[in-house]
């Protein structure tokens, strides 16, 4: 058993959304405050390993469908260089390490229930969707969406920090807007025999879909950067000035969407460098400005 067939199954490049996590430490302004940063590194490691765990479960459930279809046949447990039962003991392992950090951490800043029970719900969310749900249609992205819901949550709560009602919307929206266009993605390339969810979507349904979620994430987050009541407002920070940018971001997403045959929002970024490029002008942006 080679490690790089382990570090390719345990999808190290996907640990791009765990940095949802950030949000709430970034946004309250707080990041470079006392040992904030160190703990939320550590949030975010122990979220990836849960997160791992989960993809190496749905990678060995789905080995036999993944050798038919194209990227998906070269996975290290279809194509045969990990086996199935040496798999699920690692994403055994991996998991209780991420528990045991999380808990640690817990330990550290005060806070164990919370982001305990949300790792935990993460966990189980995201083993029924691995164990089945992913196959009824709406359910599969709002399952999606849930797991970035839940990402975000998971970094505020390590520290006690709340999420706002405007943050919670934008999120929850472009989440969806993300979920709808990898399924878009899938049925444009791959048709519907990819997923079994895929017979009961259309593509004017899905494009539709991601048009009214764009609209209403750039919305939320608009009507965020321009509340008086944030922390970063009360920081005398007007966060207004990155709407275009934001807004170029989702637009460069959508194109992308139906001329890569890339559907994942992670294949996508790391893909395309123009995209990278802005949304890591974005993040260095709120860090500067928040912090």
């Amino acid at each position: 058993m080679k490690l790089r067939f382990v570090l390719q199954a345990m999808r190290i490049k996907n640990w791009i959304k765990n940095s949802l996590i950030f949000i709430p430490i970034i946004f309250s302004g707080v990041l470079f405050e006392d040992d904030n940063l160190f703990i939320v590194l550590g949030a975010f490691l122990s979220f990836s390993l849960i997160a791992s765990s989960i993809y190496i479960i749905n990678d060995v459930r789905d080995a036999e469908n993944d050798r038919k279809h194209a990227p998906k046949c070269s996975r290290p447990i279809a194509a045969g260089n990990l086996a199935a039962g040496k798999a699920l003991l690692i994403s055994g392992i991996i998991a209780g390490g991420g528990y045991s950090l999380a808990f640690w951490i817990g330990k550290t800043t005060g806070f164990v229930f919370w982001p305990l029970f949300e790792l935990t719900a993460y966990f189980l969310l995201n083993l029924g969707y691995s164990m089945g749900l992913k196959n009824f249609p709406l359910i599969d992205v709002f399952l999606l969406a849930l797991g970035f819901m839940l990402r975000v949550f998971y970094g505020g709560s390590i520290l006690g920090i709340g999420v706002s009602n405007w943050v919670y919307l934008t999120i929850f929206s472009g989440a969806l807007y993300l979920s709808l266009g990898k399924r878009k993605n899938e049925l444009l390339y791959y048709g519907d025999a990819a997923r079994e969810s895929l017979k009961n979507y259309t593509l004017e349904f899905l494009d539709k879909g991601m048009q009214i979620f764009l609209t209403l994430c750039l919305v939320f987050y608009s009507l965020a950067c321009a509340s008086y009541d944030t922390a970063a407002a009360k920081m005398g920070v007007n966060l207004i000035w990155t709407v275009p940018l934001v807004t170029l971001i989702c637009l460069k997403y959508y194109l992308d969407i139906s001329r890569m045959t890339e559907g994942d929002p992670v294949g996508i970024i790391f893909k395309d460098k123009y995209l990278l490029l802005l949304i890591t002008a974005y993040g260095l942006s709120m860090i500067i400005l928040l912090n």
